[in-house]
């Protein structure tokens, strides 16, 4: 099978191989399940009936039963026989293929092997015997028109009976799964499979309505908070310019506080030295005053890394040196706010 053959296949065909997957998956499971865990049979069939008159005669352990000449008003489940005269059965030599071929090939050559005309019939096939040394495989075909087969369903359910198998003459070969993959079952179950269809459709709706709708519901709720959310938002902005605009003002104060600036230079003047006028203006600096002949102003200041651009002023007036001996020092430095 191709993607072309997917793609061109009616939905008729395209169901009738979901069908086929669903029947052997289901398969696969009940062959792994363990025989203990099995549940017993409850659709096996209560007789078999045969075409009495306007009624049915069943048989049940070879014996015949009641006569059913009114539909029963409680469903029995039933296996229906072909007798020879609707049903063909024979045996075929093939070459060992797969079971898919198998069928294939016999689907295709039906009207050749069986005396139906071509698309009328539904048939079963049954592997019995493969011989790989030949590559020759041994099968049983049976097959029946299949308006027979589904005129013997019909009469069969409108008497209240469950049909589970519909069994060619002697044999043991199924046809009711070949008649339910075709129109006549097929198509009586198309108007429940249509409504089925339609539910779904209806849940899918009323799931996509409701979610639709609780979207449309949050979507006022937030429309309607939105003033107070606004609101709220410029409370916080605010709030959080002040905040900034105190850090600021906080941080200014720091830098130009003159009790941090005096702690600084009591740090960085060494001993020896001593300042007569200070001269400040919240980053320049200007230090005069006088020192012992062997303190370096220059170098103290120049060493310590909460000063820069230290030198020496020439300009202006100039101390005089102290009685004694101490030299003067006039000195400017720029204060980093930040060490």
């Amino acid at each position: 099978m191709t993607l072309k053959d997917i793609l061109n296949a009616d939905v008729a065909l395209i169901g009738q191989w979901l069908r086929q997957g669903l029947d052997w998956w289901i398969e696969q499971l009940r062959d792994m399940t363990p025989a203990a865990l099995k549940p017993r049979r409850s659709d096996a069939p209560e007789a078999f009936p045969l075409p009495a008159g306007e009624g049915y005669r069943l048989i049940r352990n070879g014996e015949t039963s009641e006569r059913l000449g009114l539909p029963s008003s409680r469903p029995r489940k039933v296996v229906l026989r072909l007798d020879s005269s609707q049903a063909v059965v024979r045996t075929l030599e093939l070459p060992i293929l797969s079971r898919d071929d198998t069928a294939r090939l016999v689907a295709l050559d039906l009207d050749r092997l069986m005396p139906f005309p071509s698309g009328s019939a539904v048939h079963s096939i049954l592997v019995t015997e493969r011989d790989p040394q030949r590559n020759r495989q041994t099968l049983r075909l049976a097959a029946a028109l299949r308006r027979q087969a589904l005129a013997a369903v019909d009469r069969a359910e409108a008497f209240g009976l469950s049909p589970v198998a519909l069994l060619a003459a002697d044999s043991d070969l199924d046809l009711l799964p070949a008649l339910k993959l075709n129109a006549g079952l097929g198509a009586r179950r198309l108007y429940w499979g249509v409504v089925v269809a339609a539910l779904i459709g209806v849940n899918l709706f009323l799931l996509i309505y409701r979610d639709m709708d609780e979207t449309a519901r949050l979507r006022s709720l937030v429309e309607e908070q939105r003033p107070a959310a606004s609101a709220g938002l410029r409370l916080q902005r605010t709030s959080t310019g002040e905040q900034t605009a105190r850090r600021e003002l906080l941080a200014r104060r720091q830098a130009s506080s003159p009790m941090g600036l005096l702690a600084t230079l009591d740090e960085a003047v060494p001993g020896g030295a001593w300042v007569h006028r200070l001269a400040w203006n919240g980053s320049a600096l200007r230090l005069t005053g006088y020192r012992s002949a062997s303190v370096d102003m220059l170098a103290a200041l120049r060493a310590d890394p909460r000063f820069s651009q230290v030198r020496g002023v020439t300009e202006g007036p100039q101390p005089t040196a102290q009685p004694g001996g101490r030299p003067p020092f006039d000195v400017s430095a720029v204060v980093r706010t930040e060490p």
